[in-house]
Protein backbone atom coordinates (compact mmCIF):
# COMPACT_ATOMS: atom_id res chain seq x y z
CA UNK A 1 0.00 0.00 0.00
CA UNK A 2 1.76 3.32 -0.86
CA UNK A 3 1.68 6.43 1.68
CA UNK A 4 -0.96 8.27 -0.48
CA UNK A 5 -3.50 5.24 0.19
CA UNK A 6 -2.71 4.22 2.96
CA UNK A 7 -3.36 7.70 4.16
CA UNK A 8 -6.48 7.97 2.41
CA UNK A 9 -7.44 4.69 4.06
CA UNK A 10 -6.33 6.15 7.25
CA UNK A 11 -8.86 8.91 6.98
CA UNK A 12 -11.43 7.36 5.92
CA UNK A 13 -11.21 4.93 9.14
CA UNK A 14 -10.08 7.48 11.75
CA UNK A 15 -13.75 8.51 12.95
CA UNK A 16 -14.76 4.71 13.18
CA UNK A 17 -11.72 3.55 14.89
CA UNK A 18 -12.00 6.56 17.11
CA UNK A 19 -15.55 5.22 17.85
CA UNK A 20 -14.57 1.67 18.04
CA UNK A 21 -11.66 2.78 20.74
CA UNK A 22 -14.41 4.78 22.73
CA UNK A 23 -16.59 2.08 22.87
CA UNK A 24 -13.93 -0.55 23.75
CA UNK A 25 -13.08 2.03 26.89
CA UNK A 26 -16.23 2.06 28.11
CA UNK A 27 -17.08 -1.71 28.22
CA UNK A 28 -13.91 -1.72 29.90
CA UNK A 29 -14.90 0.50 32.55
CA UNK A 30 -18.36 -1.15 33.01
CA UNK A 31 -16.49 -4.49 33.30
CA UNK A 32 -14.24 -3.44 36.24
CA UNK A 33 -17.13 -2.13 37.79
CA UNK A 34 -18.82 -5.79 37.36
CA UNK A 35 -16.02 -8.06 37.18
CA UNK A 36 -18.18 -11.30 37.16
CA UNK A 37 -20.82 -10.35 34.63
CA UNK A 38 -17.18 -9.87 32.74
CA UNK A 39 -16.29 -13.26 33.64
CA UNK A 40 -19.51 -14.88 32.92
CA UNK A 41 -19.44 -13.37 29.27
CA UNK A 42 -15.78 -14.49 28.77
CA UNK A 43 -16.80 -17.77 29.60
CA UNK A 44 -19.34 -18.20 27.49
CA UNK A 45 -17.29 -16.63 24.58
CA UNK A 46 -14.89 -20.10 25.47
CA UNK A 47 -17.44 -22.17 25.73
CA UNK A 48 -19.26 -20.67 22.53
CA UNK A 49 -15.89 -21.12 20.66
CA UNK A 50 -15.04 -24.80 22.16
CA UNK A 51 -17.39 -26.26 23.02
CA UNK A 52 -17.93 -28.55 19.46
CA UNK A 53 -14.48 -29.22 19.55
CA UNK A 54 -12.80 -33.07 19.59
CA UNK A 55 -10.78 -32.05 22.80
CA UNK A 56 -13.78 -30.84 24.36
CA UNK A 57 -16.19 -33.96 23.19
CA UNK A 58 -13.92 -36.72 24.26
CA UNK A 59 -13.60 -35.27 27.55
CA UNK A 60 -17.78 -34.50 28.07
CA UNK A 61 -17.43 -30.81 28.36
CA UNK A 62 -19.63 -30.85 25.71
CA UNK A 63 -22.47 -32.13 27.86
CA UNK A 64 -21.97 -29.92 30.82
CA UNK A 65 -20.76 -26.36 28.97
CA UNK A 66 -24.66 -25.05 29.06
CA UNK A 67 -24.72 -25.06 33.06
CA UNK A 68 -21.98 -22.94 33.63
CA UNK A 69 -21.80 -23.69 37.57
CA UNK A 70 -21.62 -27.07 37.15
CA UNK A 71 -18.87 -26.77 34.13
CA UNK A 72 -16.54 -24.81 36.33
CA UNK A 73 -16.61 -27.81 39.00
CA UNK A 74 -15.99 -30.07 35.98
CA UNK A 75 -13.24 -28.80 33.89
CA UNK A 76 -10.13 -28.61 36.32
CA UNK A 77 -7.82 -26.01 35.59
CA UNK A 78 -4.99 -27.24 32.85
CA UNK A 79 -1.47 -26.05 32.46
CA UNK A 80 0.42 -26.60 28.69
CA UNK A 81 2.17 -29.13 29.55
CA UNK A 82 -1.44 -30.65 29.72
CA UNK A 83 -2.36 -29.87 26.30
CA UNK A 84 0.83 -30.98 24.84
CA UNK A 85 -0.64 -34.21 23.36
CA UNK A 86 -4.06 -32.00 21.87
CA UNK A 87 -1.69 -29.18 20.39
CA UNK A 88 0.65 -32.11 18.25
CA UNK A 89 -2.61 -33.33 16.90
CA UNK A 90 -3.64 -29.59 16.25
CA UNK A 91 -0.36 -28.91 14.70
CA UNK A 92 -1.18 -32.39 12.08
CA UNK A 93 -4.86 -31.81 11.69
CA UNK A 94 -5.03 -27.91 10.94
CA UNK A 95 -7.58 -27.06 13.43
CA UNK A 96 -10.92 -28.45 15.74
CA UNK A 97 -9.19 -30.36 18.09
CA UNK A 98 -8.59 -27.32 20.68
CA UNK A 99 -11.16 -25.53 19.32
CA UNK A 100 -14.08 -25.80 16.32
CA UNK A 101 -11.63 -22.36 14.77
CA UNK A 102 -9.24 -23.40 11.99
CA UNK A 103 -5.52 -22.84 13.08
CA UNK A 104 -4.41 -19.85 10.82
CA UNK A 105 -0.65 -20.26 11.76
CA UNK A 106 1.57 -21.30 14.74
CA UNK A 107 3.06 -18.82 16.97
CA UNK A 108 6.15 -19.91 19.11
CA UNK A 109 6.75 -18.73 22.49
CA UNK A 110 10.62 -17.29 23.54
CA UNK A 111 11.18 -20.16 25.98
CA UNK A 112 12.19 -17.22 29.01
CA UNK A 113 10.89 -19.73 32.07
CA UNK A 114 11.28 -23.04 29.93
CA UNK A 115 11.08 -24.84 26.74
CA UNK A 116 9.52 -22.59 23.83
CA UNK A 117 5.58 -23.12 23.84
CA UNK A 118 3.56 -23.83 20.34
CA UNK A 119 0.23 -21.59 20.46
CA UNK A 120 -2.15 -22.02 17.89
CA UNK A 121 -3.10 -18.47 15.66
CA UNK A 122 -6.83 -18.75 15.59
Amino acid sequence: MDKQHWQEHWQERRAPFAEECRQARQDLLADLKDPRTAQRRVLADVIDMSAGSVHWREHGYDVVAADHDRFRSVLPVMRYEDFVPEVERETRTKGGILTCSPVMRWLKTSGTTGTPKRVPYT
